[in-house]
């Protein structure tokens, strides 16, 4: 047998496919855990790769369902085998190494992880927004605590919005506060294609609005509402992969716009009907008289019910 120097290295050897008898392509399953009420059959359990403290690639769990446990291969074994496994208690981790060193450990299956590209923490160095950011965010609804809960910044007269994705920092978008702005929006360089809001919306059962972009889904999470918003433009293959990752929610509400020029309108829905066919989500419009969903929640008051129903009805 391999000998095993510590729980870092346990949890690097010993793979949660070989302890489920998975093969290593299936990523998403009904949840294995006794723990769990399967009061239905949803693949809630997702199987994913992290980085460690040395950098080294290691295997995650999470259920996204009832019972909602999380944790590493060795917590997968205790869950399964230990009553009343705690990971905070150095005997049930001890006694569920033991339970993984009875089987001879296998390499660890390439597990697409996503990439970091920016500096993690270039997003702090635009932190606290200004009083321009602040006044520009009241005039579109948004109040303090929101910018603080999205971690928004300042970058001159620009806003400067990070989108994260299990916690990687993805990109970081900036809108211009002022009206006649040459340049309205710019990204960091270094910044991919992403989604606004990942981890808020990732394989959620709460019904979901996918909207056009960034301060829209700050505003709706304000009133109460998931939501998220593609981030430096979207293919279809993306479109692909976050329907994967949004599939668990009870419905999903793509929102267009009516942009006021009939051309640029007409293009903007078509996308908007394509967005929603990939998502497999209904499709609604604002008011005629509303170019886009914020501009109607901030103007009328039944706005928020209606677009309640959509999600509900």
């Amino acid at each position: 047998m391999k000998k095993v120097g510590g729980l870092r290295d346990v949890r690097r050897i010993y793979d949660m496919y070989d302890v489920l008898g998975l093969d290593g392509h299936t990523d998403k399953i009904v949840c294995p855990l006794p723990q769990h009420p399967h009061h239905n059959y949803t693949p809630s359990f997702h199987i994913y790769s992290a980085v460690d403290s040395d950098g080294h690639t290691i295997q995650r769990f999470q259920c996204h369902g009832a019972c909602g446990l999380f944790g590493d291969v060795i917590d997968l074994v205790g869950y399964m085998h230990i009553p009343g496994y705690n990971g905070n208690n150095p005997e049930h981790v001890r006694d569920a190494v033991g339970l993984l060193s009875a089987h001879e450990p296998v390499s660890v299956p390439k597990v697409r992880a996503r990439k970091a590209a920016l500096p993690q923490n270039k997003w702090r160095e635009y932190l606290p927004p200004g009083p321009e950011v602040i006044t520009y965010a009241r005039k579109r609804g948004l109040h303090e605590n929101t910018l603080k809960h999205f971690k928004v910044g300042q970058y001159k007269h620009y806003m400067s919005m990070p989108v994260f994705e299990e916690g990687v920092l993805k990109a970081i978008k900036f809108r211009s506060t002022l009206p006649d702005a040459k340049l309205r929006f710019w990204a960091e360089k270094g910044s991919a294609k992403a989604l606004f809001n990942y981890d808020a919306v990732a394989y959620k059962e709460f019904p979901i609005l996918f909207l056009k972009g960034e301060i829209p889904v700050m505003l709706m999470h304000q009133l109460g509402f998931m939501a998220c918003a593609p981030v430096n433009g979207e293919a279809s293959n993306l479109l692909e992969e976050w329907a994967n990752i949004l599939a668990f929610s009870r419905r999903i509400v793509v929102v267009g716009d009516n942009d006021p020029n009939p051309r640029t309108r007409k293009n903007m829905q078509e996308k908007a009907r394509q967005r929603a066919e990939i998502l497999r989500a209904d499709l609604r419009f604002p008011p005629e008289q509303y170019k886009d969903i914020d501009e109607w929640v901030l103007d009328d008051p039944s706005a928020v019910e209606e677009i309640w129903r959509w999600l509900m009805d």
